[in-house]
């Protein structure tokens, strides 16, 4: 992900997203006494993702970040 920001950007929104449900229903979704604390998890490869050199690449696409798309529609099939 060093290299590709559309494939951090990506992976970091899809992580703060699974962390925010982890939070809301840990106590539904995390049996008691379970061998993983999931917000833990999730935080620490947040953190290593974060942590994690960046190409020069990576640096100037950042710079123009979400105001243009780094992601592809997936082309609409109708299923006749």
């Amino acid at each position: 992900m060093g290299d590709d920001w559309g494939w951090w950007r990506t992976v970091t929104l899809n992580l703060a997203r699974i962390q925010d449900l982890a939070i809301a229903e840990n106590p539904r979704l995390v049996p008691p006494g379970g061998a993983h604390e999931p917000v833990e998890q999730i935080e620490r490869i947040s953190r290593a993702v974060d942590e994690a050199p960046k190409s020069l690449r990576w640096k100037i696409r950042a710079r123009v970040g979400e105001r243009k798309r780094w992601y592809t529609l997936p082309d609409e099939d109708s299923h006749d």
